[in-house]
């Protein structure tokens, strides 16, 4: 009798290895995230006309991006907010990487451009852009278990875009 309870205690040690191997095969870290390296590009610039000049071709320009709906504009202040809009992430911005794989989709980018006088024939633009991603977290069995905005960087392409149609105002050939 000692002898089969001495098997069965192996069996149910043998049964419960395999089990644990089973269900720890099956299961994986969870992926990592890595957020973008390195800060933000250049997005102050300077156009060498008066202040009322480079706003009227600052006003002009958003007139001509599509992407770009004006929130609120103060020209006494040198503020100029636009509306949220969703743009996607590969032109846009950087916003790091799960695991291996670079996150994508449509990120929500908030616009504040401030002008302000350097000098009587100097103007300061600073067109600040910042971007959230929605990203929802996958949890064992890859459902969403929890949502979460993710900080990207700017890649500085809307900027400078923005400043070369406000420049090509400015500077007609």
């Amino acid at each position: 009798m000692k002898e089969l309870s001495a098997i069965t205690k192996c069996c149910v040690w043998i049964w419960s290895a395999l089990i644990i191997l089973a269900v720890s095969g099956c299961s994986s870290s969870p992926a990592r995230y890595s957020p973008p390296a390195g800060p933000g590009p250049q997005t102050v610039f300077i156009a060498e006309r008066d202040y009322q000049t480079t706003w009227n071709a600052l006003m002009r320009a958003l007139e001509q991006t599509t992407d770009a709906e004006i929130w609120y504009k103060a020209n006494e202040e040198g503020k100029v907010t636009l509306r949220d809009a969703e743009v996607p992430v590969f032109r846009n911005c950087l916003c790091g990487t799960v695991g291996d794989a670079p996150l994508r989709g449509l990120v929500l980018r908030s616009v504040t451009i401030d002008l302000g006088r350097e000098a009587p024939q100097l103007t300061r633009i600073r067109i600040q852009c910042s971007y959230k991603l929605p990203f929802s977290w996958p949890n064992v069995y890859g459902r969403s278990s929890m949502q979460q905005d993710i900080e990207c960087i700017s890649t500085g392409r809307f900027e400078q875009e923005l400043f070369d149609r406000t420049a090509r105002f400015l500077y007609p050939q």
